[in-house]
């Protein structure tokens, strides 16, 4: 018999109770119903009702653990533990292992595992043996909370009572063992499974293959997919999908490529995720040519792109430096009614950068905040570094200004970026105070941060306080003086006419292995 929660309910009746009747859509007959939020006794029909579903539900098991499900699914876990405890406490239902395990269930499914547990006692009190199917529920529940040794120990105890665990309880239990990435936990029960001699299904393959990836060990979950595929089991995409993706994070083009052809060879199509899977993989790899004929075989096979696509394909032509291309990709993007991200933004804001176009950047940046898009670390950086190289110091200060008015924390790339804008406009004030905001956020000073503040020095002559902070490099921040340290020092040096001092500070350089242009001394 099949119950359809789709029913009807009933007004209010005996004792302000709520009736919820479930009919049988096909013979027009009432099956089950219970009744709830009163402890007034039902009279009349309603009476004659409940007592219907109490003699249903105690014949037929199967209409027990629909209710119970119906009820779960519509109302919660709460209101079907009421109704099972109605069935078994007033509708005469006697309480056997089906109906357990049916409360098992009910509790798996929102992961309860005290309740799991003390229903375990509970059965074990009332002489009800558990089975395999109760097991599993406890076991799966047990590993999904994270406690594995009392998953295992559950493994153990049945065996130990003659109940054989089945591919479904190995299954449970080498999912959550792989999750945690317990290696040898997962090895251990892996041979206690072939020991046992039950046979792996496609589900053991899976988890077989996402242990493997989430151990680096790419060439295993692809060998396992292969033999997969020859020994015609059913391949999931998803596990696939994650192999190829694990290759595209490491740039092996080859590894995705393999992948590719193993979904032609399953008979999969590359969804919508897998071909960005690709795009990831040649962008990583610098392969414009490899993402325009993935994009091509997308548009063959009739997949829409996305926000992610459109975006993979603009960081290649950014990387590229081909603007126009970058531009043409955001352009169609509109076009297909995909709304830009702000990731979107901030690469077609730094590919613009690089090409020193800052009227579409501050074009874009407007065009971002219109769409609700709040500019982030990232998208001020980019400004900063166009400014920057535009020699817009006001600009500067301002983009600064708006960071620490949203609340944006300056990072490292901010201040290199800042005290290099400033020291390249002669402003060593400005620069001063933002090496020491620099410190303030206990960022450490890099070589480019104080060669940077140095050249700043430098500039205004203040050469004794530039060589002051050569010395500090590596006595105080532990940072080598690079090429670029002494080369600006030694040039203001000599445009200075401090011909002295620059033949000094090119002695040292050059004792440290550093080549500055002879004739420059």
């Amino acid at each position: 018999m099949f119950v359809n929660v789709a029913s009807y309910e009933t007004g209010r009746f005996g004792g302000g109770r709520r009736a919820v009747c479930f009919v049988d859509v096909k013979c027009d007959r009432v099956l089950s119903e219970f009744v709830r939020n009163s402890r007034g006794i039902p009279s009349g029909e309603a009476l004659r009702r409940v007592q219907a579903i109490e003699a249903e539900c105690a014949r037929n098991p199967k209409v027990f653990s629909k209710l119970i499900d119906l009820f779960h699914d519509k109302y919660g876990v709460e209101e079907a533990e009421e109704v099972w405890r109605w069935l078994v406490e007033v509708g005469g239902v006697e309480p056997n292992l089906n109906h357990f395990n049916v409360k098992m269930r009910l509790y798996s499914q929102g992961l309860e595992a005290d309740k799991m547990i003390g229903l375990k006692k509970s059965m074990e009190e009332n002489g009800i043996r558990l089975d395999v199917v109760s097991y599993t529920m406890l076991i799966h529940v047990l590993g999904k909370c994270g406690q594995l040794e009392e998953a295992e120990r559950l493994v153990s105890e049945m065996q130990g009572k003659g109940i054989k665990p089945n591919v479904v309880t190995f299954n449970s239990l080498l999912t959550s063992l792989s999750e945690h990435n317990d290696t040898a936990r997962f090895r251990h029960w892996k041979s206690v499974m072939r020991k046992l001699r039950i046979p792996e299904n496609a589900v053991t393959s899976h988890i077989l293959v996402d242990s493997h990836v989430r151990l680096g060990q790419l060439i295993q979950a692809e060998n396992l997919i292969s033999d997969m595929i020859r020994r015609k089991k059913r391949v999931k995409p998803e596990s696939l999908t994650s192999v190829m993706n694990s290759y595209a994070s490491r740039g092996d083009i080859d590894g995705v490529e393999r992948c590719r052809l193993l979904f032609l060879a399953a008979g999969l199509p590359l969804g919508e995720y897998a071909f960005n899977v690709l795009l990831k993989a040649f962008l990583r790899a610098g392969d414009a040519e490899g993402m325009i004929r993935t994009s091509k075989m997308m548009r063959s096979a009739k997949i829409e792109p996305n926000a992610v696509t459109f975006t993979t394909l603009m960081k290649a032509c950014s990387a590229k430096g081909d603007v126009r291309r970058v531009h043409r990709c955001f352009n169609q993007m509109l076009r297909f009614g995909i709304k830009p991200d702000r990731i979107t933004y901030n690469t077609l804001l730094n590919s613009l950068r690089v090409a020193g176009d800052f009227r579409n950047v501050e074009k874009y940046v407007k065009m971002m905040e219109r769409s609700g898009i709040n500019p982030d670390v990232v998208t001020y950086n980019t400004l900063l570094s166009l400014y920057s190289e535009c020699g817009r110091i006001a600009d500067v200060k301002n983009i600064s200004t708006k960071m620490r008015e949203a609340n944006i924390a300056h990072t490292e790339f901010t201040y290199n970026t800042l005290i290099s804008a400033y020291a390249n406009a002669g402003d060593v004030d400005s620069a001063e105070e933002e090496f020491y905001n620099l410190k303030a956020s206990e960022i450490r000073p890099t070589v480019v941060t104080l060669t940077a503040l140095i050249h700043a020095h430098a500039k205004n002559e203040n050469f004794f306080v530039a060589e002051r902070i050569l010395r500090q490099m590596k006595d105080t921040y532990g940072v080598r003086p690079n090429h670029v340290t002494y080369s600006c020092l030694i040039h203001a040096m000599l445009k200075h006419d401090a011909k002295d001092r620059a033949m000094k500070l090119y002695e040292e350089a050059k004792s440290q292995g550093f080549k500055i242009n002879v004739k420059t001394i």
